[in-house]
């Protein structure tokens, strides 16, 4: 990756860079991930069923979803440190809210409050990333992020099953609280401002207009909405896998926290051969065969689960699926921020948005069909797998 842009060239290390805005989007894989084998016993302490705390996945997507729409305008305006700031500390007391919380219904209002707060570093990263890169360096960068992000979903299951049985479920969020304790002192302490061309003021009709010119926008959203589709797929799989590999095929927390992990090491590997295509092409010539791949993969978990009954098949599958992400993610925003310029923190928040909304309507139709078998799972991976390229190809008609 080259260096950065402008003033902010010699003020920061890409390298490090990485690794501080790779720490700030794993909070919310970590905050989606950690707790996952520890579904059982919530619902025990709570006195309720499993599908009840899987509410608490959806209502995380909710909040992460609306609260990235606030965070791109005030970084315009403001800068991207003080938002952060103001995100990251939301975040922590809602931690604390979840770590107290002593029925089923507070603890999914502060997962929405926490999401809310963690979002802050969904948007400001892909803000800063634009303020310092041009469309092929941002694409690396969400290339070279991804193996630093990765991590977050490899380790975090097996890290929320140690804790579990070790403290129990409610010290995963004492975990969390200092994560994000130490994301807040390091971007205090390291991260320089990177917006030079703040907005001398902020109003609700300009923001909304903005939102309304980019959905208009049949660059933004022709990479934008298959890459919706995309996310749908990888957070139905968060969502349900928990009860289909413990529940349906069987195996250990332990177990499922290792599929998880292989899952997370093939997003790694796939992100460093997305990084190598991109020497040799351009991101948009990159996104139609990583969505093609995509749909092929969710066909096939489709048949090897719903039909086939395979756990070896569906794993395997479903290896294949998760390790389309960065290929589709990393190119796709590369290629939807290309043009937007001053306007990056909006762009990022509607983006961010537009991205967790869908998570939430995954996470949500999931739920909604659970049937205790493995068809509600099967089913919408092989909808997201099939929409995914069709929407882009839909989109890009209509571009012409």
């Amino acid at each position: 990756m080259q260096a950065c842009k402008a003033e902010n060239q010699k003020k920061i290390s890409p390298t490090f860079l990485v690794f501080l805005l790779g720490a700030l989007i794993a909070i919310g894989p970590m905050s989606i991930d950690m707790y996952l084998p520890a579904f059982g016993e919530i619902a025990e302490s709570f006195g309720v069923s499993i599908h009840l705390i899987e509410l608490s996945i959806t209502a995380y997507f909710f909040g992460m979803a609306f609260g990235q729409i606030f965070y791109g305008p005030l970084t315009d305006r403001f800068g991207r440190k003080a938002p952060l700031l103001a995100g990251l500390g939301i975040y922590m007391v809602a931690t604390v809210g979840c770590l107290l919380s002593q029925d089923v219904n507070s603890f999914i209002a502060f997962r929405a409050l926490q999401a809310i707060g963690g979002g802050c570093g969904m948007v400001v990263t892909r803000a800063i990333a634009r303020d310092l890169f041009n469309k092929q360096e941002v694409a690396d960068f969400f290339s070279n992020m991804t193996l630093v992000i990765v991590l977050a979903p490899i380790f975090a299951p097996i890290i929320g099953t140690f804790i579990n049985e070790m403290f129990g479920w409610r010290a995963i969020f004492v975990v969390l609280l200092l994560f994000g304790l130490f994301c807040a002192i390091s971007l205090i302490y390291f991260l320089p401002e990177t917006n030079n061309n703040k907005h001398k003021t902020i109003h609700i009709w300009t923001i909304l207009k903005n939102y309304w010119g980019l959905l208009k926008d049949i660059t933004f959203t022709r990479f934008l909405i298959p890459h919706m589709a995309v996310r749908g797929g990888l957070f139905a799989y968060i969502t349900a896998s928990s009860f289909v590999f413990i529940n349906l095929f069987g195996l250990s927390a332990e177990s499922f926290s290792l599929i998880f992990a292989i899952n997370g090491a093939g997003i790694m590997a796939s992100s460093q051969i997305n990084r190598f295509f991109l020497k040799f092409f351009e991101p948009e010539q990159i996104v139609p065969w990583g969505l093609v791949a995509f749909a092929v993969f969710g066909v096939a978990l489709f048949i090897s689960g719903y039909f086939l009954n395979s756990m070896y098949l569906f794993a395997g599958s479903l290896f294949l699926f998760i390790s389309c992400l960065p290929i589709v993610g990393a190119n796709a925003m590369a290629c939807a921020f290309e043009h937007q310029g001053e306007q990056a923190g909006t762009a990022s928040s509607l983006y961010g948005f537009a991205q967790w909304a869908m998570a939430s309507f995954a996470s949500l139709i999931v739920s909604l069909l659970h049937d205790t078998t493995i068809f509600p799972m099967a089913i919408v991976l092989l909808i997201f797998g099939l929409l995914a390229p069709l929407s882009y190809l839909a989109l890009k008609f209509f571009s012409k």
